[in-house]
């Protein structure tokens, strides 16, 4: 039992203190039997990532009655006037969105009503948690049982290659999906498989073949254009993830502008599924390299309490009309989450080790050098992400700034890459 309870401690660390496992598929878990078709199998995990157990069940489909469906005993009250929630990680290997829902039962029959869940199954290939709301009415309720209908209806399973893995049935006080916390997770590639984007306010949005290989050998990439004046013209997708308190997350974009003004793009992350978040999150610098692909970061803080993350919102050109519908566009892609706030430099960029700054540690001016390009311009910014001084030759006044470590932003010979600088 110590191993089980090492093992679930990631996921608990997100939930209330009076969160009750129903069932983890180890050794000593309830005894899941499957009705009417649906064939059952605990199994070793086969991806850590986003669910760290040991072992889950596995559901396939052996018929096609609508009503498949496994169950397991249990032991809850959902006193009256009150909601409790059953969370359930879920992982499918087929594209299709299943019909997923679940009943609760006290009298060892199949239920009456069906509950699905309050987000969609929308990661095939990953982890996510479904989130099933359980009322207790006017006169409250014991369950005994819990009944997964994995696919009711839709098909999406069968007995070879489309299966469902479930895991971590947990009851708790909280309709808020359970992220992970990765240490380098990708959110959207644009590629096929990746979740869906939905466009709104008047932007447009298309995945289409990349159109410029250097600095991004990605095969598809999206495509942002402008079709009205409103400023808050946005796309957003579905992703979950955590962000625990007191800790910063960095959500990295490869973006590549048609025009030579500069945008005004942000970043919100919502919890809910039909929101439209509320704090713009700007890149922690400028985007200067026109026509060319490059790194913008995102700075994610947890806050005091942490952050569940449901939903990516990305405003290409928030007020600013850098883009339209006709020769000025937004291309964007590889968007990813990760501990580190440095942008990544372009695949062709400055020859290897090029890039570098002297003396650095300085008393008063950097020095700058990027081989045998000639540096265009330079942005230093603080660690907040706020550019605190530019300049267009390679020598860098830095006086007038407090000591610490900024992030300097070199942009020669077509392309841009930023180290780290330090004031004495």
């Amino acid at each position: 039992m110590k191993t089980k309870l090492l093992a679930l401690s990631f996921l608990l660390a997100g939930w209330a203190a009076n969160a009750q496992v129903l069932n983890d598929f180890e050794a000593d878990s309830p005894a899941v039997t499957a009705a009417y078709g649906a064939e059952f199998s605990t199994i070793a995990n086969p991806d850590p990532n986003g669910n760290t157990t040991a072992t889950v069940g596995k559901i396939n489909r052996t018929s096609t009655a609508w009503y498949e469906l496994v169950r397991f005993n249990v032991s809850f009250t959902v006193p009256a006037n009150t909601t409790k929630y059953v969370h359930m990680l879920a992982r499918y290997t087929s594209t299709t969105e299943p019909n997923m829902s679940i009943r609760v039962d006290a009298n060892g029959n199949d239920g009456s009503v069906d509950i699905h869940p309050m987000n969609t199954y929308n990661t095939p290939g990953e982890w996510m948690d479904m989130v099933f709301k359980v009322e207790g009415g006017a006169t409250g309720i014991t369950p005994t049982e819990i009944l997964f209908f994995a696919d009711a209806s839709v098909t999406v399973l069968d007995n070879a290659d489309l299966y469902a893995l479930i895991d971590e049935f947990v009851l708790n006080d909280s309709d808020t999906p359970i992220g992970y916390e990765p240490q380098d997770m990708m959110l959207n590639d644009f590629e096929e498989g990746s979740p869906a984007v939905t466009a709104h306010y008047g932007a447009e949005f298309t995945i289409v073949a990349n159109p410029l290989a250097t600095g991004n050998p990605s095969a598809n990439v999206g495509e942002i254009k402008r079709t009205s004046g409103e400023w808050y013209e946005l796309i957003r997708y579905a992703k979950y993830f955590n962000v625990p308190a007191n800790t910063t997350r960095y959500i990295h974009v490869l973006a590549r502008y048609t025009t030579t003004t500069v945008p005004n793009m942000s970043i919100r992350v919502d919890g809910s599924a039909t929101g439209d978040g509320s704090v713009d999150i700007h890149p922690t610098l400028e985007y200067t390299n026109v026509g060319q692909w490059q790194d913008m970061v995102f700075a994610i803080p947890g806050g005091e309490n942490g952050i569940s993350v449901t939903h990516i919102l990305f405003f290409a050109d928030a007020s600013v009309g850098a883009i339209n519908n006709t020769d000025s566009f937004a291309y964007i892609d590889q968007m990813q989450i990760n501990d580190s706030a440095e942008p990544v430099a372009s695949v062709l960029t400055f020859e290897k080790n090029a890039v570098s700054a002297y003396p650095n540690p300085t008393n008063n001016v950097w020095n700058f050098t990027a081989g045998s390009s000639e540096i265009t311009s330079i942005h230093i910014a603080d660690l907040t992400g706020k550019t605190v001084l530019k300049s267009n030759s390679a020598a860098v006044d830095a006086t007038g700034l407090t000591s610490g470590m900024y992030f300097a932003q070199i942009t020669a010979g077509g392309a841009t890459q930023t180290i780290k600088v330090i004031k004495n």
